[in-house]
């Protein structure tokens, strides 16, 4: 039987699926360190149940446009933006984004992809393929944003560290590069857990490297987490 549960944010609800990959806390990290208050248009790829870009619609004015590739995802997707107060600037499309073209470029690309290459599968096959990599290869991924996304523009991704490595590596040879990153720790002393990163076109100054703990030593939230979720979560 499919459980189905609603979690509330402070300006909007989302319904999830026990049968799809929940919520999960580095993810709503990801989007609210997102920098897309400026953008115009952001694609979101591999959507899920949309909590990044219903994250990114109450922090911007942007039009939205979301792929997810799972029916029942999309479609749990689709209710969570009709029944959001942006409804009129989110747009979900049932496809790979293999598949998928736009008239149009992005200048914002946001993707919390399948990053487990490795591990044994679990059994069932929905979050089989939202976890493993058999359908979105970080070849494919690369080779989406370019095509996709503006020249000045931006493209986010949220990886395990690990995976990062050869990302960042097979994007530079592409012409993408990274200039910020976020690295996600549960708790002092713990080893990075997941990298939230910005690429763009243009080769950087600099690189901008920064560490946000989760927790702290007694399981309370650390005041970096509490800020940076500040307007999101009910909690806080």
């Amino acid at each position: 039987m499919n459980h189905i549960s609603t979690f509330r944010f402070k300006q909007f609800q989302l319904i999830q699926s026990e049968n799809h990959l929940k919520i999960t806390t580095e993810a709503t990290l990801f989007a609210a360190w997102v920098n897309a208050e400026k953008a115009q248009n952001i694609l979101d790829i591999g959507a899920g149940t949309g909590v990044l870009s219903l994250m990114l619609a109450q922090k911007s004015n942007a039009q939205i446009e979301a792929i997810e590739i799972q029916k029942g995802a999309m479609e749990i997707c689709a209710d969570n933006f009709k029944n959001s107060p942006w409804k009129k600037r989110l747009k979900i499309h049932h496809s790979s984004i293999q598949n998928f073209d736009s008239a149009e470029k992005y200048d914002a690309i946001v993707c919390n992809p399948p990053f487990f290459f490795k591990q044994s599968k679990r059994k069932q096959e929905s979050k089989n393929r939202a976890m493993h990599n058999e359908s979105l290869s970080l070849g494919d991924l690369i080779y989406a944003v370019l095509r996709l996304l503006q020249k000045s523009g931006k493209f986010y991704v949220l990886l395990p560290p690990e995976t990062m490595q050869h990302f960042v590596l097979l994007a530079s040879e592409n012409g993408l590069y990274l200039h910020e990153k976020l690295q996600l720790i549960h708790k002092p002393g713990k080893p990075v857990l997941r990298e939230a990163a910005c690429f763009a076109f243009q080769k950087p100054k600099s690189l901008d490297v920064q560490q946000l703990i989760i927790r702290n030593p007694d399981e309370s939230y650390s005041n970096a987490y509490r800020e940076l979720l500040r307007e999101y979560l009910i909690i806080f």
